[in-house]
């Protein structure tokens, strides 16, 4: 179990016996992790509705989503964390601040093209960070595990942000 500072706003699960983590606040990111039942986690921050709560466990962040959960205090003294933060950017990458969510499975490119050699497989409901588009903004540059590449856009809908914050390569 993480250490958790005095005075921490907890979190207990509670509803039940297996709970995902995940790398954003929805089923559709991608699991990080479980939590057990009765196992306790100092409380980072929440979504908007405090439904969705950022939890340090141990050597990572994740998301649990919290109606399976019983917070010491009020819920809403939680901080309102960017919902995308733990999806990570790699180092001399810019963060530009918007999220994509796949609406189908889609092929990561290496360039954006449908000629273009596949270098990955993203999955149906993943969130992207969203680091250049092109300048017909049919094709997002985009970092899905680690790896920057391609996907068509018309098959993502945008989560966060504003597209226009994301520089056309």
């Amino acid at each position: 179990m993480p250490f958790i500072p005095a005075g921490a706003l907890t979190a207990t699960v509670i509803r039940a016996s297996v709970l995902n983590v995940r790398d954003a606040p929805s089923t559709g990111g991608n699991r990080l992790g479980r939590i057990l039942r009765g196992e306790t986690y100092a409380v980072l921050g929440r979504d908007a509705d405090a439904r969705w709560f950022l939890l340090q466990l141990g050597g990572y962040q994740g998301w649990a989503y919290g109606y399976y959960l019983f917070v010491n205090g009020n819920e809403f003294n939680a901080p309102v964390t960017s919902p995308f933060g733990t999806l990570g950017v790699p180092a001399g990458v810019v963060d530009t601040g918007v999220v994509a969510q796949s609406r189908a499975t889609l092929v990561l490119r290496d360039v954006p093209s449908v000629a273009g050699n596949q270098i990955g497989r993203v999955t149906w409901g993943a969130f992207l960070p969203v680091v250049g588009r092109t300048g017909d903004g049919f094709w997002y540059q985009v970092v899905w595990k680690g790896t920057v590449g391609w996907v068509y856009s018309p098959y993502t809908e945008l989560t966060q942000g504003d597209l226009n914050a994301v520089p056309v390569r």
